[in-house]
């Protein structure tokens, strides 16, 4: 009697321990009680991920932002000429806000103070430039006074960034030769440019 009792026991739990291994064998299922149970599911691991990438770009427009505003731009834009003889965009940074002046058609002047990202772009730009590699003109020695109706362009530049020296320059060309400008002085410009037309949209 003890032996058929020890039997049916052990089939049984042999039984049991089969249909616990069956369970553990099922992906699916047991992947849900791991992934709700220990946070490791597909989806969520995506949306981490997600969240985790958003707020790395958050701390780098952040870090960008403080950055710049560690560092202090100023700059004036000219310019001159053309068919009327009075230029056409001119900018001036400084303490932060933009002035826009445009003399076609109806002469407008425009001040902004610069949002932290507008400023972040413009730093961003200006610490690009070599600066040391700039010089101080690009005119035609066959046409020095940049004839004719030619727009004359002036710019002057300066960027302080403690503890270091200040950088920056001052350089001038016209439209014939602003082929001959360096590119990372080209792309300054470009920013420069947007940031004004921004402002200039907003008056």
């Amino acid at each position: 009697m003890k032996a058929l009792l020890l039997a049916v026991f052990l089939l049984v739990a042999c039984g049991d321990d089969g249909g616990g291994r069956a369970d553990s064998g099922d992906a699916p299922d047991s992947g849900m009680r791991r992934d709700s149970g220990g946070g490791l599911d597909a989806a969520g691991s995506d949306a981490a991920g997600g969240e985790d990438a958003a707020s790395d770009g958050a701390v780098a427009v952040d870090a960008a932002v403080a950055d710049a505003g560690a560092a202090t731009l100023s700059l004036t834009f000219d310019t001159e000429g053309g068919f009327t003889g009075r230029g056409t965009t001119d900018f001036a940074l400084a303490d932060g806000v933009l002035m826009v002046h445009e003399p076609f058609g109806d002469p407008m002047d425009c001040s902004a103070t610069l949002t932290a990202e507008q400023l972040s772009r413009l730093v961003a730009a200006a610490r690009a430039v070599d600066w040391s590699g700039v010089m101080s003109m690009y005119i035609n020695p066959a046409n020095p006074t940049c004839c004719c109706d030619q727009f004359t362009y002036a710019l002057d530049v300066e960027l302080l960034q403690p503890p270091g020296p200040p950088t920056g320059g001052m350089t001038r060309w016209c439209d014939e030769t602003t082929g001959l400008l360096p590119a990372d002085l080209t792309t300054f410009l470009s920013v420069l440019n947007g940031v004004g037309a921004e402002v200039s949209a907003g008056c």
